[in-house]
């Protein structure tokens, strides 16, 4: 069984891209990636290769207007810690 830990929040652009930046950032080092959410640091063990997707969703309603969304999903399987 696994555990999922989210954060939803709303951000300038500006702030938006700087957190993500922060994240390209700890996943470029060669060492474990940590990544603040909420007011907790999650360490994780990327390997070299991981799976990349992107998706938008484009969306529009009378009562919500018209909404985009852009997705970006990275998995992968934990290095061992022993490597």
């Amino acid at each position: 069984m696994g555990t999922e830990t989210t954060e939803e929040t709303q951000l300038s652009r500006s702030d938006a891209a700087a957190r993500l930046r922060t994240i390209a950032v700890e996943l470029d080092s060669e060492e474990n990636m940590a990544v603040d959410i909420e007011n907790k640091t999650i360490t994780l063990r990327p390997p070299e290769m991981i799976d990349m997707e992107i998706g938008v969703h484009e969306s529009s309603s009378v009562l919500q207007g018209e909404q985009e969304t852009l997705t970006v999903t990275l998995s992968w399987s934990p290095v061992d810690g022993s490597e």
